[in-house]
This record gives C-alpha cells, sequence and structure tokens, in this order.
C-alpha cells in the first residue's frame, strides 16, 4: 500500500473511497448485486478499512509533512489582501516559535545565540498557497522520516502550537508553558505583542489524523496573554533519583517515575532516553536523571513544575 503524506492526503482518499462505496451500495439497492458488482464493493471496504488503520497506527507523529491554514481578520486586512509588514512579521513571529517548540522537545539548551541547523531544518514552515476567506494562507513542513512517538517530530510541535493559541485564559497560560522552553516563552510573547498591537485576529486550523482542530486569537486575548507572561520568572535543575519506572508511553512521550522515598514525578520523555526504553525492565530499581523547570508569576506567586525524563541507569551498570 502507498503511503501518504500527510494526514489531509489520508483524509481526502478516505473521502473518495466512502462516496465511491456508497455509489456502489446505491447502484446494488436500485439493480441488485451480481458477482462483479460484490468484488468490486468488497474491494472498497477493504481498501478503506486499511487505509483507516495505517492512520490510526501512524498518528500524527508518523506524518512525513504537516499542514496548516492560517487566516488573519481585523486592521491590517483589506478585503482578500493583507498589510505586506504585519504578514512578514507574524510569519516570523510564528515560526520562530514552532522553532523553539522543536528546540525544547529535543532538549536544546535554552541561552544559545542562534540554534542548530538541524532545529531549524525541522522545524522549517513553508508557504503553499493563499485562499479567499479575510487573507488566508496555507503552510506545511518539509517531509522527514521520523520513528512513531518521536518527541520531536513536527507532529507533535503542531500540535502543541495549535495548543497554545486555544489558550485565550490568562489562568490556564502556566500549564501550556510545558512546551516552551524560557527562549520559546519570549518568542511567544514577541508573537503576543505584535497581534497586539496590530488589532488583528489569527485563526489556525490543523489536519490532524483525528479531525480537525482549529484554534483563534484576538488582540485583545494576545495583549493580556503577553501582560501576563511578562511576570513570569523561571529556573532549571538536573538532579539524579534513585527509584523505580513505573510506566512509559513513547507514542505520547510521557513518563512516571517513582523515588525510594515514595516522590512521584510525571512529564515528558527527553529525546536521550528513547533508546534506553527499548530493552528496559519497569520493575528494577535504576537511576533516573531527570530535568525539572519551574515558572512562577512573580505577582500571584502561582507555580508550576515540568519535568523531563533525560537518562535511566539500571543500578550497578
Amino acid at each position: 500500500m502507498s503511503r501518504m503524506m500527510s494526514a489531509r492526503d489520508y483524509q481526502r482518499e478516505l473521502s473518495e473511497l466512502q462516496s465511491l462505496i456508497e455509489h456502489e451500495e446505491r447502484l446494488t439497492a436500485e439493480y441488485g448485486q451480481d458477482a462483479a458488482a460484490e468484488a468490486v464493493l468488497h474491494s472498497l471496504r477493504n481498501r478503506y478499512e486499511a487505509l483507516s488503520g495505517e492512520l490510526a497506527r501512524l498518528g500524527n507523529d508518523g506524518m512525513e509533512k504537516q499542514e496548516l491554514s492560517v487566516v488573519f481578520e481585523g486592521r491590517p486586512v483589506h478585503g482578500h489582501t493583507v498589510d505586506a509588514s504585519f504578514l512578514g512579521t507574524m510569519l516570523q513571529d510564528l515560526q520562530r516559535v514552532v522553532e523553539a517548540m522543536v528546540a525544547t522537545s529535543q532538549g536544546v539548551f535554552t541561552r544559545r545565540s542562534s540554534l542548530p541547523r538541524a532545529v531549524k531544518n525541522r522545524a522549517a514552515l513553508r508557504f503553499a498557497g493563499s485562499f479567499a476567506g479575510s487573507f488566508g494562507m496555507e503552510l506545511e513542513t518539509a517531509e522527514q522520516e521520523l520513528e512513531l512517538g518521536d518527541p520531536s517530530s513536527m507532529g507533535s510541535a503542531i500540535k502543541s502550537l495549535v495548543q497554545l493559541l486555544q489558550v485565550g485564559d490568562q489562568d490556564a497560560i502556566l500549564d501550556s508553558l510545558d512546551a516552551l522552553n524560557s527562549r520559546g516563552r519570549v518568542r511567544y510573547m514577541e508573537m503576543l505583542s505584535d497581534l497586539a498591537k496590530s488589532g488583528a485576529t489569527m485563526r489556525v486550523d490543523w489536519p490532524s489524523t483525528t479531525g480537525r482542530v482549529s484554534a483563534a486569537l484576538r488582540a485583545s486575548q494576545a495583549k493580556r496573554l503577553h501582560e501576563r507572561l511578562s511576570r513570569v520568572s523561571e529556573k532549571e535543575w538536573i538532579k539524579s533519583y534513585r527509584g523505580t519506572l513505573d510506566g512509559a508511553l513513547k507514542n505520547r512521550g510521557i513518563f512516571e517515575f517513582r523515588t525510594e522515598d515514595d516522590q512521584v514525578f510525571t512529564g515528558r520523555l527527553g529525546p536521550g532516553v528513547l533508546d534506553e526504553l527499548k530493552n528496559f525492565h519497569y520493575e528494577e530499581t535504576c537511576i533516573a536523571t531527570i530535568s525539572t523547570r519551574e515558572v512562577v508569576d512573580t505577582v500571584t506567586q502561582d507555580r508550576r513544575e515540568f519535568h523531563r525524563l533525560e537518562r535511566l541507569q539500571p543500578i550497578g551498570s
């Protein structure tokens, strides 16, 4: 079976197959079913089931390409045109936020003057066309071969981006910072500031493997979120703990570790630990190296801790 590039490719093919199946079923109901018609219908249904199963198995991380529709409305938009300076600024802001998300998932240190080329290449967004409706454009990622469950996949990055844009409540913004390191938070604040100053609304639509996911961010929301994030301070540390790994889901990129004094850590899997999990025995005592990042609202003292499993080492190795 040929493998398609994106969730939209799969969904388009599935829609066409469904139409063909319904057409054949109508013909059968009207004229009766003979051996040839039965064989055609059987083949179409098998193809539909196989393709649906492949899409579910691969998931977003298994797609070689991601696609994202972005629509702008408001002051910078004039009919179906948009101010070029505004569009250039927002595209650059969006690209930098995505780069920061990929860097975060790969454990890249946050204070580097520039990101590694490998991060930039993986996170690159391409302009694929525009469409009518205020001003809309299609963005897509470069094709890439990925291992299922890769925490730095563009599927994970785009999902995190849409979830971040869905946060319209200031009180929920701290929880969303798990996908952004300190550099990423600064990049996101730059995007919020530019959107707030422009008076525009940004809408995004992502065809994921489980259906379309949408988000919208208005200029007024962007202003309030920027003000809240400007009050945030953060620090990060790495420490090793002795205990047992209670569970790890590679396809979701999450883990749970319990120390010998019954402290429980949950969070994301770091990229360096994926190979170590392949032959790991979960009930054995081990040493886990875990990085912890704490973000604090300096006004309300509201705080969050985010954990990432960096390394697993069996006792005695």
